[in-house]
C-alpha cells in the first residue's frame, strides 16, 4: 500500500502491517500555575491504522479522535487511552 511504512505514535513507533493491537495512553500536561479550561486534545491516525476499541471519552469521525477533556487542573496531568491496529 501507499504511505508511511510506519508511524510514530508518542514513544511508540508503530509498523504497517504488524496485526496486533496497540493500547496507547496519550497524555496532557499543564505545567502552568493556572488551570486550562475548554482543553480538547485531537489525535489523527495515519493512513491503514484503525481503532479496534472505540475511544473512550473521544469521539471518531474519519480518522481523526477528539477528546473534550474540559479542565486540566494547574501542574497537573490527565490521560486518555486508545487501541489501534494497521491495516495494510
Amino acid at each position: 500500500g501507499s504511505g508511511p511504512r510506519h508511524q510514530r505514535f508518542g514513544q511508540r513507533l508503530i509498523h504497517r502491517g504488524d496485526s496486533h493491537n496497540h493500547h496507547l495512553t496519550l497524555t496532557v500536561t499543564n505545567s502552568g500555575d493556572a488551570d486550562a479550561t475548554n482543553v480538547t486534545l485531537v489525535d489523527t491516525l495515519a493512513a491503514g491504522m484503525t481503532i479496534v476499541a472505540n475511544p473512550a471519552g473521544g469521539t471518531l469521525v474519519g480518522n481523526v479522535i477528539t477528546w473534550n477533556l474540559g479542565t486540566v487542573a494547574a501542574n497537573s496531568s490527565t490521560t486518555v487511552s486508545v487501541t489501534v491496529q494497521t491495516t495494510n
